[in-house]
């Protein structure tokens, strides 16, 4: 059996000065010590100094074809034994095939949950259309009563109790309406979400599609800060968006930077510090006012004026804006400082 790596390589004298070293681009003269190796189809020549093996390795002797006289066999074998004075020699106990393929069995009750575990991450129709015809072990565990437990769970924010997760999810996701997710006769089946919407939804303001544009212009954060999916536009420039769903998303980066904030104040001045208890009053759900004017509509933070701190207005601000970095978490203590001296 033969060992993963070698290293071969033919030394000797020219026989004519033609060949050139591949390294240095010289002309290899015939008094010098010439490494020829074949490298795919292409034979490469090298000056000794010049070549340096592939691998870092052991150069083992039986391994080389030298045909070199006295004297230069003697130069060969100090270059030999300076670059193998780095290494260890290899083991002749231990020898490895090559056509030998590295695996790991895995318990079947440990497969099965690794497997359920990745399809969570994937729509039904992959499970349903795709996954299951590859093989008789996917099949069994699209059928799985766990894994579209999970999926239910994941998909509209309800516990499926029993035996029949499957088709509950399958029946609500045809048949209940994606925002309130009530089952009615009258509805409209949304290309973009591949659901169906009420007609009561549909037409009211909740479903209006938002560019990404308004959605930093209306609530004042960062679409990239929301995990949206967007759709393209009948013009194909403008990235679309329900109403609903944005407000979801915002709803939800803000109570995350909202805990975050918490979180971090209470290890820093203690649960009962006073900006604590103010930022774990603020209404993460209620936080963009609205100004009408003559002749523009503008919206603003809605920041409560009995509230007189600076550090509570770049807190709101930064809650707001779902944004919170190392620069302004800075300036949020420095204020608070002054804020409560």
């Amino acid at each position: 059996m033969d060992t993963i790596f070698t290293i071969s390589f033919s030394v000797g004298l020219p026989k004519t000065s033609s060949t050139v070293c591949f390294n240095c681009h010289k002309k290899i003269q015939r008094s010098e010590i010439r490494v020829s190796k074949k490298k795919y189809d292409r034979q490469l020549y090298f000056h000794l100094p010049c070549y340096t093996p592939e691998h870092n390795l052991f150069i083992l002797v039986s391994n080389l074809t030298i045909d070199l006289d006295e004297n230069s066999g003697l130069i060969f074998e100090n270059w030999l034994n300076s670059w193998n004075s780095h290494f260890l020699p290899p083991d002749p106990n231990i020898s490895i095939a090559w056509n030998k393929t590295k695996s790991f069995e895995v318990p079947k009750c440990k497969r099965l949950r690794l497997l359920i575990n990745v399809f969570e991450f994937l729509t039904y129709q992959d499970i349903c259309c795709n996954l299951a015809s590859v093989s008789k072990e996917f099949y069994e565990i699209s059928w799985n009563n766990y894994l579209w437990g999970a999926l239910f769970q994941r998909d509209f924010n309800k516990l499926c109790e029993g035996n029949e997760c499957r088709k509950l999810y399958i029946d609500t996701f045809f048949n209940c309406c994606t925002r309130c997710g009530i089952s009615s006769n009258k509805y409209i089946r949304c290309t973009l979400l591949k659901r169906i919407i009420c007609k009561n939804c549909f037409e009211s303001k909740s479903c209006e599609l938002l560019d990404k544009n308004t959605i930093k212009r209306v609530y004042g954060i960062n679409t990239k800060y929301l995990n949206l999916k967007y759709h393209i536009g009948n013009n194909g420039n403008r990235r679309l968006c329900y109403k609903f769903l944005v407000e979801a998303a915002v709803k939800e980066r803000r109570g995350m930077i909202k805990n975050k904030v918490v979180q971090l104040l209470s290890d820093k001045y203690g649960s009962n510090h006073d900006m604590t208890k103010i930022v774990s009053s603020i209404d993460t759900n209620d936080m963009d006012q609205i100004r009408k004017t003559y002749y523009k509509i503008t919206y603003h933070p809605k920041i409560s004026n009995e509230i007189p701190y600076e550090s509570y207005k770049m807190i709101y601000s930064a809650i707001r804006n779902g944004g919170l970095n190392f620069a302004r978490l800075s300036k949020i203590y420095d204020l608070i400082k002054k804020d409560f001296p």
